[in-house]
Formats: C-alpha cells, sequence, structure tokens
C-alpha cells in the first residue's frame, strides 16, 4: 500500500460500537504514540493468536519476517505518527484470528515490504519462500486497481476483478485484513478520504468478506463503514441501544443457555446458538423499511436446530413458555410450507429471498395509463405521479417499493429457482400475495428438463 493512502488513530471502538468517550468528530482522541515496549507486546499476541490452533508449530519464519519488516520499515511513520510496523503486526494477527497458514501470515507482515522498501520481491523469495513472494506480489497488484464508481454493476466487476487477478485465494483474505486495520484506524484521513474509503470498502470488500463466509470481518466493515457515511445515525444507534456489543452477546449467551437448559429438561436434542445484529443491519433495515428504531424488535437473534418437524414446534413451547411472544409478530414457515432457512444476517434467522430479479427499480421502470412510476407493471402498488411530484420523489418511491418486496421463503431457498426464474412481481401475479407459492410452476420447473430430453430424444429418433 502507498504511504499516501496510510493512516491511524487511536481511538477504540470496542467491538464496533463507540465508547462512552468518543466524540461524533472524525478526528482522533488524543495523541497517538506507540513505544517498543507496545511493538513488542503487538508482536507475542500475534504469537500467542498462532499458538491457539497451531500449538506445536515452528514460529521461525514469522520471527524472520517480523525482524525484516522491522527493520525494512524502519523509522516510517503512519499519519498518526506511530511506527509503519504497527499496520503489518495488526494485519498478520487478524489473519491468525482466522486460522490462516504460516506462509499467509508472513505474507501479512511483508505485504508493504516490497512497495514500499528497498526489498525486492525476488529477495522475498530467496528469504522465504515462492508462495510467500507469490502472496505478497498478488496483494501489491490488487493495491494498483483503482476504485471511482459507486455504481452496483461497477462494483460488482471490481469484486469480479479482484478474484480474478488473484491467483490464490490468500491474497483476497490478506487484502481484506488490510482494509480492515486501515479502517480500524481511518480517523487521521480527511473527512472527504474517509467517505471514500468507506463507501469503496461497502462496495467491494465487505461483500467480499461475506462472499467468503467470513462474517465476522463483513459486519465489522459494514459497521465501520457506517460511521464514516452516516455518522449521525452511527452516533444515534450508539446513544440509544447504550450497550457495548461485549455487554449485548453476554445478554445473549444468557438467552443461549437458558433455552439450552430448558430444551434438555424436555428432551429435546438441539444446537443453540445467538448473536447480537450489527449496527448496519439495523440500519439499513431502517432505512429500507421506513422505520425507527423502536419498530425494530430483532435487535438480536437466537436460533435453535432441532432434527424433525416435532421438535420444532417443541421448542416453540419450550420459548413461549419462557418469554411472551409478541401479538402479530409470529410466522409459523412450517404451516405455510415455507421452510425456514438461515442465513448470517438476516432477520430472526429467515431467508426472505431474492428482491426483484431484473432491473426494475434499479435502472428501470414501468408507468401507469394513469402517469404513476411504478418499478414493475406486475406491482400492484402505488406508485407516484413524476409530473406532480418531480422525478426524484418518484424515482425514490418506485426504489423503496422494490426494497420492501421478496420472493417467498420457499422459492428463495429453491435449488431449482435459477431454471424457475420466477421473481417476486410474477408470484404476485400467480397467488394474489408474495408469500405463496405458485405450485404449478414447481412442477412445471421440476419435469422440465425431463421434458426436454424427452423431446430431444424424439428429434434423434425422426433425424
Amino acid at each position: 500500500m502507498g504511504k499516501d493512502t496510510i493512516d491511524d488513530n487511536k481511538l477504540i471502538i470496542e467491538d464496533n460500537i463507540v465508547s462512552q468517550k468518543a466524540t461524533r468528530s472524525n478526528k482522533p482522541v488524543g495523541e497517538a504514540v506507540s513505544t517498543d515496549e507496545q511493538i513488542e507486546q503487538l508482536y507475542k499476541d500475534l504469537l500467542a493468536e498462532i499458538a491457539k490452533y497451531r500449538p506445536n508449530k515452528n514460529l521461525d519464519m514469522v520471527e524472520k519476517a517480523y525482524n525484516l519488516a522491522r527493520k525494512a520499515h524502519g523509522n516510517q511513520k503512519r499519519k498518526s505518527g506511530e511506527p509503519y510496523i504497527i499496520h503489518p503486526l495488526s494485519v498478520a494477527k487478524i489473519l491468525a484470528e482466522l486460522e490462516l497458514d504460516m506462509e499467509s501470515i508472513v505474507a501479512g507482515i511483508l505485504h508493504d515490504v516490497v512497495e514500499d522498501t528497498q526489498y525486492s520481491l525476488e529477495q522475498i523469495s530467496e528469504m522465504f519462500n515462492p508462495d510467500v513472494a507469490l502472496l505478497v506480489d498478488g496483494v501489491t497488484k490488487l493495491e494498483k486497481i483503482e476504485y471511482s464508481s459507486k455504481e452496483e454493476m461497477q462494483a460488482e466487476n471490481y469484486r469480479k476483478m479482484f478474484l480474478s487477478m488473484a491467483k490464490d485465494i490468500r491474497v483476497i483474505l490478506i487484502k481484506i485484513a488490510d482494509r480492515l486495520h486501515n479502517m480500524r484506524t481511518l480517523s487521521f484521513m480527511t473527512p472527504e478520504k474517509q467517505k471514500e474509503k468507506a463507501q469503496e470498502t461497502l462496495d467491494i470488500y465487505a461483500p467480499l468478506a461475506d462472499r467468503l463466509g467470513i462474517s465476522k470481518i463483513k459486519t465489522e466493515l459494514e459497521d465501520l463503514c457506517l460511521r464514516y457515511l452516516d455518522k449521525d445515525a452511527y452516533f444515534d444507534l450508539a446513544d440509544k441501544i447504550h450497550r457495548k456489543q461485549s455487554e449485548r452477546e453476554a445478554d445473549v449467551e444468557k438467552i443461549v443457555k437458558e433455552i439450552r437448559q430448558k430444551c434438555e429438561e424436555a428432551d429435546i436434542k438441539c444446537t443453540v446458538y445467538g448473536r447480537p445484529k450489527h449496527f448496519f443491519s439495523i440500519y439499513k433495515k431502517m432505512h429500507n423499511k421506513n422505520k425507527t428504531l423502536d419498530q425494530i424488535f430483532d435487535l438480536f437473534a437466537v436460533r435453535v436446530l432441532v432434527e424433525s418437524i416435532k421438535d420444532c414446534y417443541g421448542v416453540l413451547g419450550v420459548v413461549h413458555e419462557a418469554y411472551t411472544p409478541m401479538p402479530n409478530r409470529f410466522k409459523d414457515y412450517i404451516e405455510s410450507g415455507q421452510l425456514a432457512l438461515y442465513d448470517a444476517d438476516d432477520d430472526c434467522g429467515v431467508v426472505e429471498g431474492d428482491h426483484m430479479r431484473c432491473r426494475a427499480g434499479i435502472t428501470s421502470f414501468w408507468m401507469t395509463w394513469e402517469g404513476k412510476m411504478l418499478p414493475c407493471g406486475m406491482i400492484p402498488d402505488e406508485g407516484k405521479d413524476p409530473w406532480e411530484v418531480g422525478f426524484d420523489e418518484a424515482w425514490e418511491n418506485a426504489k423503496n417499493i422494490v426494497s420492501d418486496i421478496t420472493l417467498p421463503v420457499k422459492c428463495a431457498g429453491c435449488g431449482k429457482k435459477d431454471e424457475c426464474r420466477a421473481c417476486a412481481a410474477m408470484v404476485y401475479t400467480e397467488t394474489g400475495t408474495y408469500d405463496k407459492v405458485p405450485q404449478y410452476r414447481c412442477e412445471m420447473t421440476k419435469n422440465y428438463p425431463k421434458a426436454c430430453k424427452k423431446v430431444l430424444k424424439e428429434l434423434e429418433q425422426q433425424l
């Protein structure tokens, strides 16, 4: 990474939740000073993290990389005034927390050495091994990709470019760790640069982390982005929720233990786990559904996995006995035929399904005979007249309509949905609601390959 993009601060946000000492300013709190003792402690923390999953691993290569990086970066400073070695050590620690191999951790320590110091890629290969050199080279090349667009399709192109350029998936992981530490230490950048980096992270790096299954990093990146993209909303959530992430996690764990114990007493075999919702998830739901925080009831999620439908209802009885259900908030996805799927960041563990499977409400719209703008002609919703309210308001209304419409849960989890190509609007046209499944399409999609093979066979016989 070039020195002009390096940033750091000493503002610590515990588990992505701003501490009571933090202000709404983007400026760092206090003077950032790091001593040799602190650097050595960070290095010891890295070794301790590696020892958790590689207790008997020889760490000579890690020590060699640390000594080289510290020598190579020398007196280089970050914008915070801290020694530059803090950054690669922190990146390596993030990689160790992901339990990556030694080559990845060493490459994390050395990822800026070739670009920012006198050492060459050939020297890195000779001193360590070709794998380490390949990873360092890959990270360097990715850094040279310039991101300039916030459009959805363009962002997707950048993500594809990242994945295609990286000969080894570990390169992506190192780059994500690099970006995570830079996002943790963004306060020393100008407000304009902060927003630019945050938007880039939200468009590129958070989705990549999500695709790679690193939900913990994905959620942290999203929360950090929110802090710089919508500062007022971020701190408003912090003020209203009050409690730190660690405290909310303790509350969730208490509930998990209680449910697990009651299920054991009821002789129900199950796995119970939970998590508090992160800020960006709450913010997105408030924004998409136009709701206040008081109207968002699922600030945390607890999931119970069982072996049968019978046990599922048994757990339901246990939960309802322990906690009073809210009126009109209970949904039975078994009874309705919509078997629930589970996702890392959905509402109450239920995947609501895809949004419109076309460009409706994204790059296109529909005008009714009455002059009302809708995202799609099959959506029975109240559009707005752009001649009356202005194009911007009518278009924003069309986009909001789309954001609230999703496929049924059963359709979302169907392995044949791509063959079916059913969208939410089509589902409504067929059933009169967005929640039901047009069963005939299920049968048609199921039997379609057989029918095609039959026709092809008949044609072959005729020929």
